[in-house]
């Protein structure tokens, strides 16, 4: 049996720099338009959570300049790449349906295009955890 998780990891490690390149060319209106709503409405400094961080290019980068970013990203090729391109951030690898933090702990918790990598019965439980990792009002 595979571990489609693991997959995951492993393809991501795998096309890390071409995955890098790529992810900056699309959606890019997409990724300006939320980020620019973080900015209008989190205070600086806010912290954020980005699950599925990948290589930090462009969002992590762009947030980390006003807020307290923590990347969680499973791939160690992507986030030896974010380290490098975004060295005022915190990451962490790891599988985020096993992340534990404390209640309350982060103003926004954002995902771009990473929760569908998640098999689907495990998204319940990975909302009631992030539900309890944000601050009241964010």
């Amino acid at each position: 049996m595979h571990d489609p998780k693991r997959l995951v990891a492993q393809g991501y490690d795998s096309i890390a720099d071409r995955y890098t390149m790529w992810a900056q060319r699309v959606r890019a209106e997409e990724r300006a338009r939320y980020t620019q709503l973080l900015h209008e409405t989190l205070p600086t400094h806010a912290t954020l959570l980005e699950l599925g961080c990948g290589a930090g290019l462009p969002t992590t980068r762009t947030l980390a300049q006003r807020f307290r970013v923590t990347g969680v990203d499973i791939s160690a090729q992507q986030l030896a790449r974010a380290k490098r391109h975004v060295p005022t951030a915190h990451f962490i690898q790891a599988d985020m349906t096993y992340l534990t933090f404390t209640r309350a702990c982060f103003d926004a918790v954002i995902a771009f295009y990473s929760l569908m990598h998640i098999p689907r019965q495990e998204y319940a439980a990975l909302f009631c955890a992030i539900a309890s990792w944000v601050r009241p009002g964010g």
